[in-house]
């Protein structure tokens, strides 16, 4: 997808990113609050840690990593908007984020709800 551009996330993403969060798993179960959502992201800013996917200037995913996890990376959120879903967005951030640890790390994490089908299959892909 050559017009998929990801790049760390700015405070000027933070309303797209907390619009997008109540639409994928656990956070639909878990009924987050937009408060809370909001501190999250903004305290990812200029951390190296969270990113966004834009296409065509429209925030339609985003990835948050711990850096430092076990000698890794821990993959906290990835997160594709409605509508934008199986256009290999989400794989796309994954190999985005995979190159970014690796590049001060040897390992990449993640843990997946065994209620997460969706979630299953796709970080198994």
């Amino acid at each position: 997808m050559k017009d998929l551009v990801i790049r760390e996330i700015q405070e000027k993403d933070i309303d797209s990113c907390v619009e997008i969060t109540p639409q994928v798993e656990p956070w639909i179960s878990l009924d987050s609050s937009s408060e809370v959502m909001r501190s999250y992201f903004a305290r990812l800013l200029n951390q190296g840690e969270g990113f966004v996917a834009v296409l065509d200037s429209e925030i339609v995913g985003f990835a948050s990593v711990k850096k430092g996890f076990l000698h890794g990376g821990y993959i906290r959120r990835i997160a594709v908007k409605e509508g934008k879903r199986g256009q290999k967005i989400g794989q796309h951030m994954m190999n985005f984020i995979e190159d970014h640890v690796f590049q001060g790390y040897a390992n990449v994490f993640v843990c997946v709800s065994s209620s997460n089908p969706r979630a299953r299959k796709f970080y198994r892909n």
